[in-house]
């Protein structure tokens, strides 16, 4: 009988440092990526300690991707139990819960006060009543200081009762937040192997946090000089709160399934066609169109979930990028994202006045840089030029190293298209081909006060095929070569001084068989 009190005492005074621990266990870091986050927490441990309980926490992580790690700690097993809220008693004694105590044990001491003073008001009254007549005049003046005293702290103490209720109120409404969030808490039991004091780190994923990027590019067009800021928007709902906490953004979103297909076998035969007779096979009905399933929306990891209150974008850049802030971060539970500013990157650019006539008689200030180095998700991106808003673009990269932003309209760069001459006809004596004559026409004229660099780009025909012939003739000489390796598109780029004009042209002769017809026009 005394042996089993022993073991019962051992066991309580386990869970009693198990629960001191779980007290000063707090949220140090977190890696978010998209579609998720790596929750680390940090747990001090005492040197020959061999239990640790981490009660009323959050339900929303993933328990396979649990671990458990610290210099000098050998993790024997460890395991994860859930409970209602009602059902953890750690949970009423988080900083939250006892300032909440804390102020209502002040708000009662306060009512009971006040209440207090009504009861000598009314005692004062009844004073006042039974007192003689005779003695009204002598006692009057006390009756009246004692009354007026006592509604005098009356008031100063219904004062301070608003005041504490003020405090209260937000608290109690983030308490509710907390067990809405969280109707149910988990509770982490490990055996442990302590060999000196240290810190015992604890980490896990969830799905319910993510950040997107968002970017804003500054043009200063006198010096030519392009300045891109990174910014990101972070959002989670994993039902606790991050406070003060290293908060590290990654543009590497990991992966649950990370197998290949292997390439099947390709088997090529041949058959005669006029050899196979005809099959008749009768005409079936058409099956009717599956409904179409409607999804209220799709999990930050691609799995079936509950709606968040925020989304997500899907990044596919080449290569990886973490973003670690320098200061600590808070990101509440539930609210709305948090924007942060990561980096900025100067870029020194070449300013050009492009036009695409066949597509606008108008030119667009482009700044042409290089891709600079990382990982560039896509994003908004919010266009400035000299200072001034000029709208919002997609940043995305191509398979290349350039990099064109548009900073909208050059009003100074004037472009005329002339009506275009296409002309058919047929040659030979016996009209054997079809022929096409085709001109294009572009005035460009520089209203700047400075030179100005102008490019325009023409996507000329290309045959595919050797029985169409194609003439081409481009007035002045374009670049050489086809612009950005794209097949058949050609660009004239010339410096204009001011009120100055370029006249420009692209004559084109095409020629086929008649028999044929011409496709792709």
């Amino acid at each position: 009988m005394r042996k089993t009190c022993v073991w019962a005492l051992l066991a309580v005074a386990i869970q009693a440092q198990a629960q001191a621990q779980a007290q000063d266990a707090r949220i140090d870091k977190v890696l978010v990526y998209p579609g998720g986050a790596t929750v680390e927490r940090v747990v001090p441990v005492k040197a020959g300690q061999s239990a640790l309980v981490l009660g009323c926490l959050s339900t929303h992580f993933s328990e396979d991707t649990l671990q458990m790690a610290g210099p000098g700690v050998r993790v024997a097993e460890f395991g994860v139990q859930t409970v209602p809220r009602s059902a953890a008693p750690e949970c009423r004694n988080t900083p939250l819960e006892r300032r909440i105590r804390e102020l209502e044990a002040q708000t009662q001491s306060l009512s009971n006060e006040v209440d207090a003073q009504e009861l000598a008001q009314a005692t004062l009254k009844n004073v006042g009543q039974s007192i003689p007549a005779t003695q009204i005049s002598a006692a009057a003046e006390q009756v009246a200081k004692a009354a007026l005293a006592a509604r005098q702290q009356q008031t100063a103490l219904r004062e301070k009762l608003r005041g504490l209720n003020d405090q209260l109120a937000p608290l109690l409404a983030e308490r509710l937040r907390i067990q809405q969030a969280n109707p149910q808490v988990a509770t982490l039991r490990a055996r442990l192997i302590v060999e000196h004091d240290a810190e015992l780190r604890v980490t896990a994923r969830t799905s319910d946090a993510g950040w997107q990027p968002f970017y804003r590019s500054w043009l200063d067009t006198a010096s030519g000089l392009l300045r891109i800021e990174r910014h990101a928007r972070v959002g989670q709902k994993t039902g606790e709160d991050w406070r003060g906490v290293k908060l590290v953004l990654s543009t590497v979103e990991p992966h649950d399934a990370m197998g290949m297909e292997p390439p099947s076998s390709w088997t090529l035969g041949l058959r005669d066609p006029k050899a196979e007779a005809p099959e008749f096979k009768p005409r079936a009905l058409a099956a009717p169109a599956p409904a179409v399933q409607m999804l209220e929306t799709v999990a930050l990891t691609g799995v079936r979930k509950q709606a968040q209150d925020f989304d997500v974008s899907v990044f596919a850049g080449t290569y990886a990028s973490e973003f670690a802030l320098p200061v600590p971060v808070d990101v509440q539970s539930g609210s709305d994202k948090v924007a942060l500013m990561l980096t900025q990157e100067p870029l020194t650019v070449r300013l050009v006045s492009r036009v695409n006539p066949q597509s606008q008689a108008a030119a667009y200030l482009v700044a042409e840089s290089t891709r600079p180095e990382g990982a560039w998700p896509l994003g908004p991106m919010q266009m400035f030029r000299d200072g001034a808003y000029v709208g919002e673009t997609q940043l995305a990269f191509a398979h290349n190293d350039k990099l064109d932003l548009l900073f909208g309209h050059d009003e100074a760069v004037r472009v005329d298209v002339a009506p275009e001459l296409d002309e058919h006809a047929e040659s030979g004596l016996i009209s054997t081909r079809n022929e096409r004559h085709i001109l294009r026409r572009y005035t460009v004229v520089n209203t700047h006060k400075t030179p100005t660099l102008v490019q325009v780009l023409e996507a000329q025909p290309v045959s595919r095929d050797e029985k169409l012939e194609v003439k081409v003739q481009l007035t002045p000489q374009p670049l050489p070569g086809d612009w950005r390796q794209q097949p058949g598109v050609r660009a004239w780029e010339f410096t204009l001084a001011p009120q100055a004009r370029q006249e420009l042209s692209a004559d084109y002769r095409l020629s086929w068989p008649k028999e044929l017809q011409l496709s792709g026009h």
